[in-house]
């Protein structure tokens, strides 16, 4: 359960936060808050309720579909510098004046282990993102949040304590989790799975080891992200 204060002032602003991270994980994209569109997010919890957890939906002015992760601090998180995807600017991107919450670290999801051991979490025991809830009146909201579901995997994965720094393509992300990888798709395939040849929807929905999505206008699921020994 995420509590989100929907009428919270942000400085700079989310979309500013999500242009500086295309920005350095894409430098030749030209990326800013006024050529992009944020189009759906979804969240996990945190079992400590510490950490703020966001991947954002967007469109890109190159007609590209992005998946964007972040992490929301309170404190600046030691330890997780010099691993961003960026090639070791650091894993902060930079800090926000939340209304509500004070200042707040933002970081590359990649690179915090609450982020990676929630999404490895809802990959393996099959389970979704957290509910949006308005922290003022308590009451549930699903507008622009997108839909995620894991598929489950049949063995357990260790997410060590320092985390491997992410390795990054074009199109993807990898982290070698002791002998598991995950792969997280920075750049989505919105026509998955009719453009991999021989697939069909009911054949992914049953794959093991895979995070689907759905957001509106997106009604065919969407890999996001996968496990594989």
């Amino acid at each position: 359960m995420a509590d989100i204060f929907r009428n919270a002032s942000l400085t700079p602003s989310k979309p500013e936060a999500v242009a500086r991270y295309i920005q350095r994980r894409w430098p030749d994209s030209g990326a800013t808050a006024e050529n992009i569109t944020l189009v759906a997010s979804y969240r996990f919890d945190d079992p400590a309720g510490e950490v703020g957890t966001e991947v954002h939906i967007a469109h890109d002015a190159g007609g590209r579909t992005l998946q964007i992760p972040l992490t929301y601090r309170g404190a600046p998180q030691p330890g997780m510098e010099g691993t961003g995807l960026d090639g070791g600017a650091g894993a902060e991107l930079l800090t926000l004046e939340h209304s509500e919450l004070g200042t707040r670290w933002i970081y590359d999801g990649l690179t915090d282990r609450v982020f990676v051991s929630a999404l490895v979490e809802a990959i393996s025991s099959g389970s979704g993102g957290a509910r949006y809830i308005d922290a003022d009146t308590g009451e549930e909201f699903t507008s622009g949040r997108a839909e995620v579901r894991g598929t489950g995997t049949s063995s357990a994965v260790t997410i060590p304590e320092s985390l491997p720094a992410p390795m990054p393509a074009e199109t993807s992300a990898t982290l070698h989790l002791g002998e598991a990888t995950l792969e997280f798709n920075s750049v989505l395939d919105t026509d998955f799975p009719a453009a991999d040849s021989g697939s069909s929807t009911d054949s992914a929905a049953s794959t093991p080891g895979l995070l689907l999505g759905t957001w509106a206008g997106q009604d065919a699921e969407v890999l996001l992200a996968s496990i594989a020994d």
